[in-house]
């Protein structure tokens, strides 16, 4: 019997609006299903254009493993505040944390 093959398998598995004044900007979460890791290299997303030539880089992951998921919030800022936002979420020690803009 042969071996199954390793893939990779992303979903996002949630999404959050802006926690308003003092929280956090717009995020998403995204999850690897798969059974080995996932290049997030030149993975984009789009808010609500539908247009490929607007959708922005998810910055700050290259890869998720096999079950690993990924928070990636809206940055608007010339540099990505990343511990600030692991600091007002706590608990997220461990979770990669990237940024689009």
């Amino acid at each position: 019997m042969a071996a199954a093959p390793a893939f990779g398998y992303i979903r996002i598995t949630e999404v959050m609006s802006s926690s308003g004044t003092g929280g956090t900007a717009d995020w998403i979460e995204v999850t690897n299903y798969g059974t080995s890791a996932v290049s997030m290299v030149g993975m984009r997303m789009d808010d609500n254009s539908f247009s490929f030539a607007a959708s922005v880089a998810l910055l700050g992951v290259t890869s998720l493993a096999a079950g690993e998921s990924a928070i990636f919030f809206e940055n608007t800022a010339t540099t990505a505040p990343i511990a600030a936002f692991q600091s007002y979420w706590s608990g997220l020690s461990g979770v990669q944390v990237g940024y689009y803009n």
